[in-house]
């Protein structure tokens, strides 16, 4: 039986990450929708950083990998905040809003891939003990 580990966490959580970016990035003329799938992406996003610094981190701290990495993933959550701060102010579907939502994509999707490449080695085989967050 395979061990359902803490690197299987985090992609899954990344491959629902960048689905719910790809719904909300998808036109409707449903505001309504839009705006509950936007919002699911902020609690995602949210939930997720909680995921990584609860659990993930404090599984690499103290290794060079770890070392390496963290003020990269600090500097990439405050890119991503700064985004969603700036996105919150928009009208939803907006062209701007839209822009900037792009932007937050693809800032994700480049934290999404070194995270997992960097820190894949450390988490691979790590079982994950009990899931400690909402799915």
């Amino acid at each position: 039986m395979r061990i359902y580990s803490v690197l299987d966490a985090v992609r899954d959580d990344h491959h629902r990450i960048l689905s719910l970016f790809n719904q909300v990035l998808t036109p409707s003329k449903d505001q309504k929708k839009r705006t509950d799938q936007y919002r699911d992406l902020r609690r995602e996003l949210t939930v997720h950083t909680l995921f990584e610094e609860e659990t993930v981190y404090p599984r690499v701290r103290g290794t060079s990998i770890f070392d390496f990495f963290a003020p990269l993933a600090a500097t990439h959550h405050k890119i991503i905040d700064t985004y969603i701060n700036r996105i919150d102010k928009l009208p939803v579907g907006s062209a701007d809003w839209v822009k900037l939502v792009d932007k937050l994509r693809f800032e994700s999707a480049t934290h999404m891939m070194v995270e997992e490449r960097e820190l894949a080695a450390v988490l691979k085989g790590v079982p994950m003990k009990a899931r400690s967050r909402a799915s």
